[in-house]
């Protein structure tokens, strides 16, 4: 179906493909393969975390609870952490903690993401990059996470 305009004449896309060139255009401008280490126990949104930032050309390390992103933010060292706060056997302001401890440093910037009010204002403490409430924009946190990994440090 071919489609015709007058000069001057714009059209704005909506819809899958507006999104799908969305993305494309964010992972022109992400840095080549900065590592971000996404934290959520919530599999649809891990998951869905890691395919699109994957998808914006990041290379992507996961865990779905704070125990094992404390080993995985040591040994992988991330240039942005996606953090929930409501995690299992350590939650998320604890595993900033003392992973800010073991780095001796902020290091790396901060994006939390919690779908409860009284988590996000306690981590006002911990002094994150970036809090995004659940449910949040995918493209939003994505667009943030590309902006702190290019004025970031590469690990």
């Amino acid at each position: 179906m071919a489609t015709h305009l007058h000069p001057g004449e714009q059209v704005q896309m909506s819809g899958p493909a507006a999104e799908q060139e969305e993305r494309a255009e964010v992972a022109k401008a992400a840095p080549a393969r900065r590592r971000v280490l996404v934290v959520d126990d919530e599999d649809d949104i891990r998951v869905l975390l890691e395919k699109e930032l994957g998808n914006a050309g990041f290379e992507v390390v996961a865990a779905v609870d704070g125990l094992h992103a404390l080993r995985l933010a040591v040994a992988a060292r991330p240039d942005v952490l996606v953090v929930d706060l409501a995690l299992p056997y350590m939650n998320g302001a604890e595993f900033l903690q003392r992973w800010r401890q073991r780095v001796g440093s902020r290091d790396a910037p901060v994006v939390v993401i919690s779908a409860h009010a009284d988590l996000i204002e306690a981590a006002q403490d911990l002094r994150p990059d970036a809090i995004f409430r659940k449910p949040f924009d995918v493209n939003a946190l994505i667009a943030a996470v590309s902006e702190y990994a290019r004025n970031s440090e590469p690990r």
